[in-house]
C-alpha cells in the first residue's frame, strides 16, 4: 500500500495538526510527519509507504534535523524508512499527486488523503482509495492489529463468568 497525502490539506483539517501550524508552517510540517512517523509504525508493514506532497518550493528554514536527499527533495533524517516528503516547486501539492498517480505501475495500490474534490475524484477515476482527513484520523487512531485487547476470553467463558457473577450478586442480596 502507498499512502499519498495532500500535507498541508491534512494539518489544516486536523485541529491538533492545524494548532501547531499557528506557530509556524515548519511546526507544523514537522508535528504532521512526527505523527505519521508513529503511524508508520503501527500501519505501514511490509513493502508500504507514505509520500507527503506540500505546495511550495523547497521550504526554509526546515526543521534543523532535517536534511535534503540525492534527489534535492527534503526529508526528515529520523523518520522511519517508507516516508517521504515532496514539495511541489512551482506547481501545486494537487499535480504533484495527479503526476505520482498517473506514473505508478499500480494506482489501485494507493490510498490517497485528502479533503480536496479534485484530488479525489482524479484519485478515483484512476481507481485509487481515498479516506478524508477524519476517516484517516480515525484509522491512525484505531487499535492496530499488533494489539491485543485486553478482555479476549471466548464468549462461553464470559457467559460462565457473568452468570457466576449473577448468583454471587443474587446471594449478597437475600
Amino acid at each position: 500500500m502507498h499512502w499519498l497525502i495532500d500535507g498541508y490539506n491534512l494539518i489544516r483539517q486536523v485541529d491538533f495538526l492545524q494548532s501547531e501550524e499557528h506557530k509556524g508552517l515548519a511546526n507544523g510540517r514537522e508535528a504532521l510527519l512526527k505523527f505519521l512517523a508513529e503511524f508508520s509504525r503501527r500501519w505501514v508493514t511490509g513493502k508500504s509507504r507514505i509520500t507527503v506532497v506540500f505546495d511550495g518550493p523547497k521550504a526554509e528554514p526546515f526543521p534543523a534535523h532535517f536534511r535534503t536527499q540525492s534527489n534535492g527533495y527534503p526529508a526528515p533524517s529520523p523518520v522511519p524508512a517508507g516516508i517521504k516528503t515532496v514539495f511541489s516547486r512551482g506547481t501545486t501539492a494537487d499535480q504533484v499527486m495527479e503526476e505520482l498517480i498517473t506514473e505508478s505501475s499500480n494506482p489501485a495500490d494507493i490510498t490517497v488523503v485528502s479533503a480536496d474534490g479534485e484530488v479525489k475524484r482524479f484519485a478515483k477515476r484512476h481507481r485509487c482509495a481515498t479516506l478524508d482527513p477524519a476517516g484517516f484520523i480515525e484509522k491512525a487512531f484505531s487499535p492496530d492489529k499488533t494489539q491485543k485487547s485486553k478482555y479476549s476470553l471466548p464468549p462461553d467463558r464470559q457467559r460462565q463468568i457473568e452468570s457466576e457473577l449473577r448468583k454471587i450478586w443474587a446471594e449478597k442480596e437475600i
